[in-house]
């Protein structure tokens, strides 16, 4: 568990949550072509992406790509949440949509306003269809002017850890942590804990129940 914020984010009840700006991919949510108040007003957003499990075929613990591309070559770990439907004003959740061709035209907004109401957020290139992404945008005024990371506490927005699955290479040493984890803390005695495995001869993966 080499990522310092994965921990944190089990332990702590934190998501970390950056700027669009840092993210992987040019093309996602480009602000080149927009004025400098536009500009200005996303620098407020921060995101926290997920995988999302509403279509079974490209559920987290079936993709192989995500295991590969994200949990450093099966041997991390993927968390479930749980998202609740009350949550802050200035957080919303969208599914992420893919498109053929990204086209971003400055004078579809009438005003400043329009376009932190668009989901200007939530498209993507289709290349990236595989992950099912979905997003948390969360608006933060305060934030306006940097483009820092930051951690959002996920107990004020009705979110939970529902369980964490260990990546089909994941050490003992690393699953003894997260059990320690959870036995130690209370906040955690409702999570679930499973193990990647190999169906064979089927070229997919199951899941295997962990005692803590």
């Amino acid at each position: 568990l080499s990522n310092q914020y994965t921990l944190s984010e089990i332990i702590d009840g934190y998501l970390f949550c950056v700027h669009p700006v840092n993210y992987n991919d040019p093309f996602d949510c480009p602000l080149d072509p927009y004025p400098d108040s536009y500009k200005k007003i996303a620098s407020g957003v921060r995101v926290c992406s997920f995988s999302s499990s509403s279509d079974d075929r490209l559920s987290p613990e079936k993709n192989v790509l995500m295991w590969s591309h994200y949990a450093e070559n099966h041997t991390g770990i993927c968390i479930e949440y749980e998202i609740g439907a009350n949550r802050m004003d200035n957080f919303a959740m969208y599914q992420v949509q893919y498109r053929d061709e990204m086209s971003f035209r400055r004078d579809r907004y009438r005003d400043e306003m329009s376009f932190r109401r668009d989901r200007f957020f939530e498209l993507k290139n289709y290349d990236w269809k595989y992950e099912n992404e979905c997003r948390i945008i969360h608006w933060d005024q305060n934030n306006i002017g940097n483009e820092k990371p930051y951690n959002l506490e996920v107990r004020k927005n009705n979110i939970r850890i529902k369980s964490i699955i260990f990546g089909l290479k994941c050490s003992e040493t690393n699953i003894s942590t997260i059990k320690n984890l959870i036995k130690n803390s209370n906040a955690l005695d409702d999570i679930s804990l499973y193990k990647m495995k190999k169906s064979c001869p089927k070229t997919k993966f199951t899941l295997e129940k962990v005692d803590i």
